[in-house]
């Protein structure tokens, strides 16, 4: 079964200059959005305390969140945690209190939203959201100072520039997306992001491969 009957080359370089153009200033804009919006951090690297709670039946957010609003958590965010039936709190603030029981303290403030149990309680205080923020910031930088070194090694100097070029414009793009929708930047974001550097240095050096053999 053919799909391209009349011609089967296409001539991608010949869009080079536009697809340049268009690709420098989505950079430029995700630049821009991290250094002047900014991320969201969750409670990984922000601090705070998260609870999940599951009801036995799919749960109006907005009727929690007024039912809250004249408790202790009323700056508490909730959001839906994978089926209507779930959900988690947000809280900003961790507990000090290692005497206080966060869970039964939710308990309490939920009574009255339905019949529900608490799954899990996370607390992370602010000194160690730190140490996360940094070691994750450390762990990216490594990364890319791997890669560069690696490909260098493998090929050329100047390989290993173009390499850092296309993934620092990969994960920079997608960083910009993750401040402009307000998406919490957590642990699961960062995993992410390695994650795209990995798959972003395979392509590049399978299309290093075929140049080097082209040479």
């Amino acid at each position: 079964m053919e799909f391209f009957k009349a011609q089967k080359a296409f001539n991608f370089m010949g869009w080079v200059k536009p697809i340049f153009t268009f690709s420098f200033l989505i950079t430029l804009v995700a630049l821009y959005l991290i250094f002047q919006k900014g991320f969201v951090y969750g409670i990984d690297f922000a601090g705070g305390t998260v609870v999940q709670v599951k009801y036995d039946k799919p749960v109006q957010i907005e009727q929690v969140r007024k039912h809250l609003s004249s408790t202790q958590f009323s700056s508490a965010g909730i959001q839906e945690f994978g089926s209507p039936e779930e959900i988690v709190l947000r809280l900003q603030n961790s507990t000090s209190d290692v005497t206080k029981d966060t869970a039964l303290s939710v308990t309490q403030a939920l009574k009255g939203t339905g019949n529900f149990e608490i799954r899990r309680v996370d607390i992370v205080g602010p000194k160690v959201g730190k140490e996360l923020q940094t070691q994750g910031t450390i762990a990216l930088l490594v990364s890319v100072l791997g890669i560069l070194l690696y490909v260098a090694f493998r090929f050329e100097w100047r390989f290993g520039v173009a390499a850092i070029i296309s993934l620092t414009h990969d994960v920079v793009i997608t960083a910009g997306m993750v401040s402009l929708f307000e998406v919490e930047f957590d642990l699961t974001v960062l995993a992410a992001l390695l994650t795209i550097l990995g798959f972003s240095i395979n392509d590049t050096i399978v299309i290093f491969d075929r140049i080097r053999e082209t040479k």
